[in-house]
């Protein structure tokens, strides 16, 4: 069981050239925390000094827009973060 985490173009130096994680079940808060665990470059990149969500990213969960941290992630489930 996964979920695919897509990543910009802009973020792939960080990441070794992924363009693909794969990540557990969980919230998107969890999610999160598993690629920034990974990849701690990536962190400064999307929170600010307080840990929130930087104001110009934005999330999706299948295409669809969220801003809930807390929402589930299923099985195959895809999370991008577009800035």
């Amino acid at each position: 069981m996964a979920i695919y985490v897509k990543v910009p173009l802009i973020y792939r130096k960080l990441l070794g050239g992924n363009s693909v994680l794969e990540s557990k079940p969980g919230t998107v808060k969890n999610v999160l925390d598993d690629v920034m665990r990974r990849y701690p470059d990536l962190k400064k990149k999307i929170l600010d000094k307080n840990g929130k969500l930087r104001d110009h990213i934005n999330l999706y969960v299948n295409k669809k827009s969220i801003n809930n941290l807390d929402a589930g992630l299923k099985d195959a489930d895809e999370l991008l973060n577009l800035l």
